[in-house]
Protein backbone atom coordinates (compact mmCIF):
# COMPACT_ATOMS: atom_id res chain seq x y z
CA UNK A 1 0.00 0.00 0.00
CA UNK A 2 1.13 3.42 -0.94
CA UNK A 3 2.41 5.98 2.00
CA UNK A 4 -0.89 7.94 2.65
CA UNK A 5 1.17 11.12 1.71
CA UNK A 6 1.93 10.62 -1.29
CA UNK A 7 -1.61 9.68 -2.55
CA UNK A 8 -2.57 12.35 -5.49
CA UNK A 9 -5.46 13.89 -5.83
CA UNK A 10 -7.14 10.89 -8.72
CA UNK A 11 -5.80 8.01 -6.38
CA UNK A 12 -8.66 9.31 -3.53
CA UNK A 13 -11.36 9.82 -6.59
CA UNK A 14 -11.05 13.81 -6.85
CA UNK A 15 -11.43 15.63 -9.94
CA UNK A 16 -11.43 18.81 -10.69
CA UNK A 17 -12.35 20.92 -13.33
CA UNK A 18 -12.25 24.81 -14.08
CA UNK A 19 -14.09 27.48 -16.60
CA UNK A 20 -12.48 31.14 -16.87
CA UNK A 21 -14.83 33.80 -18.06
CA UNK A 22 -13.30 37.25 -18.72
CA UNK A 23 -15.98 40.56 -19.32
CA UNK A 24 -14.09 43.99 -20.15
CA UNK A 25 -16.74 46.83 -18.45
CA UNK A 26 -17.36 50.10 -20.33
CA UNK A 27 -18.90 52.10 -17.99
CA UNK A 28 -19.22 55.14 -19.50
CA UNK A 29 -20.11 54.17 -23.26
CA UNK A 30 -17.25 56.00 -25.03
CA UNK A 31 -16.21 52.53 -26.44
CA UNK A 32 -12.62 52.24 -24.17
CA UNK A 33 -12.97 49.78 -21.15
CA UNK A 34 -12.99 51.10 -17.80
CA UNK A 35 -13.18 47.98 -16.07
CA UNK A 36 -13.14 44.09 -15.98
CA UNK A 37 -14.44 41.35 -14.35
CA UNK A 38 -13.01 37.52 -14.45
CA UNK A 39 -14.80 34.76 -12.57
CA UNK A 40 -13.34 30.93 -12.08
CA UNK A 41 -16.31 28.57 -11.94
CA UNK A 42 -14.56 25.55 -9.99
CA UNK A 43 -16.29 22.46 -9.94
CA UNK A 44 -14.98 19.24 -7.77
CA UNK A 45 -16.14 15.96 -7.57
CA UNK A 46 -14.66 14.66 -3.97
CA UNK A 47 -16.18 10.99 -4.13
CA UNK A 48 -15.59 9.96 -8.07
CA UNK A 49 -18.98 9.26 -8.97
CA UNK A 50 -19.23 11.92 -11.57
CA UNK A 51 -20.80 14.80 -10.20
CA UNK A 52 -19.89 18.23 -8.53
CA UNK A 53 -19.88 17.73 -4.70
CA UNK A 54 -17.85 21.58 -4.59
CA UNK A 55 -18.61 24.24 -6.91
CA UNK A 56 -16.51 27.16 -6.06
CA UNK A 57 -17.50 30.93 -7.98
CA UNK A 58 -14.63 33.18 -7.42
CA UNK A 59 -15.46 36.82 -9.00
CA UNK A 60 -13.13 39.77 -9.21
CA UNK A 61 -13.90 43.49 -10.09
CA UNK A 62 -11.74 45.72 -10.84
CA UNK A 63 -12.94 49.45 -12.03
CA UNK A 64 -10.80 52.42 -12.89
CA UNK A 65 -13.41 55.25 -12.41
CA UNK A 66 -11.06 58.28 -12.37
CA UNK A 67 -9.67 56.76 -16.03
CA UNK A 68 -6.00 57.25 -14.45
CA UNK A 69 -5.43 53.51 -15.36
CA UNK A 70 -5.54 51.80 -11.86
CA UNK A 71 -8.22 50.14 -10.35
CA UNK A 72 -10.29 52.56 -7.60
CA UNK A 73 -13.08 49.85 -6.33
CA UNK A 74 -11.63 46.03 -6.49
CA UNK A 75 -14.30 43.49 -5.42
CA UNK A 76 -13.74 39.90 -5.20
CA UNK A 77 -16.56 37.29 -4.38
CA UNK A 78 -16.12 33.66 -3.00
CA UNK A 79 -18.87 31.84 -3.29
CA UNK A 80 -18.46 27.77 -2.42
CA UNK A 81 -21.49 26.02 -2.34
CA UNK A 82 -21.27 21.84 -1.16
CA UNK A 83 -23.17 18.61 -1.08
CA UNK A 84 -21.88 16.23 1.48
CA UNK A 85 -24.17 13.65 1.15
CA UNK A 86 -23.89 13.06 -2.58
CA UNK A 87 -27.68 13.34 -2.92
CA UNK A 88 -27.38 16.29 -5.65
CA UNK A 89 -28.94 19.03 -3.38
CA UNK A 90 -26.79 21.75 -1.74
CA UNK A 91 -26.43 21.61 1.64
CA UNK A 92 -24.45 24.38 2.54
CA UNK A 93 -23.13 27.21 1.03
CA UNK A 94 -20.14 30.18 2.30
CA UNK A 95 -19.70 33.81 0.46
CA UNK A 96 -17.03 36.41 1.34
CA UNK A 97 -17.02 39.34 -0.48
CA UNK A 98 -14.55 41.94 -0.11
CA UNK A 99 -14.65 45.27 -1.44
CA UNK A 100 -11.25 47.50 -1.14
CA UNK A 101 -12.01 50.95 -2.59
CA UNK A 102 -9.17 53.95 -3.40
CA UNK A 103 -11.59 57.24 -2.80
CA UNK A 104 -8.85 60.01 -3.10
CA UNK A 105 -6.98 58.47 -6.57
CA UNK A 106 -3.57 58.32 -4.76
CA UNK A 107 -3.23 54.36 -5.30
CA UNK A 108 -4.01 53.26 -1.37
CA UNK A 109 -6.39 51.35 -0.60
CA UNK A 110 -9.00 54.00 2.05
CA UNK A 111 -11.78 51.63 2.73
CA UNK A 112 -12.05 47.60 2.87
CA UNK A 113 -15.61 45.87 3.66
CA UNK A 114 -15.59 42.47 4.45
CA UNK A 115 -19.30 40.59 4.24
CA UNK A 116 -19.56 36.69 5.09
CA UNK A 117 -22.59 34.81 4.56
CA UNK A 118 -23.10 30.99 5.28
CA UNK A 119 -26.06 28.89 5.15
CA UNK A 120 -26.82 25.33 5.51
CA UNK A 121 -28.21 22.56 5.13
CA UNK A 122 -30.73 24.09 2.45
CA UNK A 123 -30.68 20.29 1.21
CA UNK A 124 -34.66 19.77 0.59
CA UNK A 125 -34.78 16.29 1.56
CA UNK A 126 -33.34 17.46 4.86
Amino acid sequence: MSNPEDLTDADLGISEHTDTVTELIDIDGDGEPDGITVTETTYTDLDGDGRADMVEVVTTTMIDGDGDGSPDIVEITDTVAMDFDGDGFVDAIDTIDVIAVDVDGDGTVDEVVVTEFTDGPSDEDG
